[in-house]
């Protein structure tokens, strides 16, 4: 199935809850949930800045509030998953930014 046209032009919100557990009132949606607005441009540009700013981010921060109750334990099953997500997610984002560099031509050198 294809998109309707009209919704392939239509602005895209994204809304995220930091915690799957917590119920949320509706007097405060304001402070527990983040939203914004995906910029408009090509697909692939929107694509990397979801990746890198909201994908990477919040996996890092799932796994970094897992370990820090874990010390001195090993992996869980949950820990090795998460890890490997977030390391496909980062070889993803790698990959897309790597194909906007081709298709527009730029050369940058990342340090």
């Amino acid at each position: 199935q294809h998109l309707p046209e009209k919704a392939a032009t239509a602005p895209a919100l994204y809304f995220l809850k930091g915690d799957a557990k917590e119920i949320i009132e509706e007097d405060q949606m304001d402070t527990s949930i983040d939203y914004g607005l995906l910029s408009e441009g090509p697909s692939l540009s929107v694509l990397e800045e979801v990746l890198t700013q909201v994908y990477i981010p919040m996996l890092q921060l799932v796994g970094s509030k897992a370990n820090a109750g874990q010390l001195g334990e090993g992996p869980t099953i949950g820990d090795t998953s998460r890890n490997e997500l977030l390391s496909n997610v980062q070889k993803f984002a790698s990959q897309v930014s790597h194909a906007i560099q081709q298709l527009t031509g730029d050369i940058h050198l990342n340090i």
